[in-house]
């Protein structure tokens, strides 16, 4: 894994998802460090003073973008007060500082020829998946993927087009979308829909088809200790569950 380092970044872009949701695409000032499908940054809004200067109160996210891409995705929600501020505060043109890479939440890694995988997200909790998804998937041909994706509602729906151009293409993945809220019509192409919350049967369930499963989770903290703790009590190896437990 890369040493982490320092970047200065600028905001290109900012798209809201209903209340309260956004992704930012942030472009570097220098070259990306190598970093890996899944892991994670820490970003500051505040100055940072490059020649020795302490490191501002920061945030840490999820990368949402491959490495290979040039520039980072991030997704956030507006839970508290750094949140808050990073709405108030970030806008297109706004130079911003990222420190990473950093994390052990990566899907390829845990991958062997024998094992599929379940990659469980609640919220913005899909967002080190995006990066695997897009661009890494297709080099695991022989392994399925089952991805089950939970939101509040439809307009929270996160990378849809990419969603549903490894539908298209990708026959080894499926998606099972979770939306408390009822969505009149089709929120995702080829998505099997369901009303509701993600339940620990349906990840269950979802699972008695594949061979030799990994359980990846990724969301709210409580969400991951239910579904972590109900999975070890029906049986699977806490060495086949992984969590995005930076939070």
């Amino acid at each position: 894994m890369a040493n982490p380092i320092k970047i200065q970044s600028t905001v290109q872009d900012i798209t809201q998802y209903g209340d309260g949701v956004y992704s930012v695409t942030l472009l570097p000032s220098k070259r990306l460090p190598k970093f890996k499908a899944g892991q994670f940054l820490h970003l500051t809004v505040d100055p940072y003073d490059p020649q020795g200067g302490w490191w501002p109160e920061s945030r840490v996210f999820s990368i949402a973008s491959h490495s290979s891409d040039g520039n980072v995705v991030i997704v956030y929600s507006v839970k508290g007060k750094y949140t808050t501020k990073m709405r108030d505060e970030l806008s297109v043109g706004k130079e911003v500082w990222l420190k990473f890479p950093y994390g052990d939440f990566t899907v390829q890694s845990s991958l062997a020829e024998n094992s599929d995988v379940v990659l469980v997200a609640g919220g913005t909790g899909v967002s080190p998946y995006m990066p695997f998804i897009k661009k890494e998937l297709q080099n695991f041909g022989n392994n399925r993927i089952k991805c089950i994706y939970g939101v509040r509602k439809p307009e929270h729906i996160l990378f849809r087009e990419t969603f549903e151009t490894t539908l298209t293409e990708m026959t080894n993945f499926t998606l099972d979308l979770f939306i408390e809220q009822f969505c009149d019509g089709i929120c995702i192409n080829g998505a099997n829909q369901f009303t509701g919350i993600i339940s620990l049967d349906h990840i269950l369930a979802a699972s008695k088809p594949l061979s030799n499963p990994v359980f990846f989770l990724s969301g709210p903290p409580m969400m991951i200790k239910t579904f972590k703790t109900g999975l070890i009590e029906n049986s699977v190896s806490a060495e086949c569950i992984k969590v995005d437990e930076w939070e």
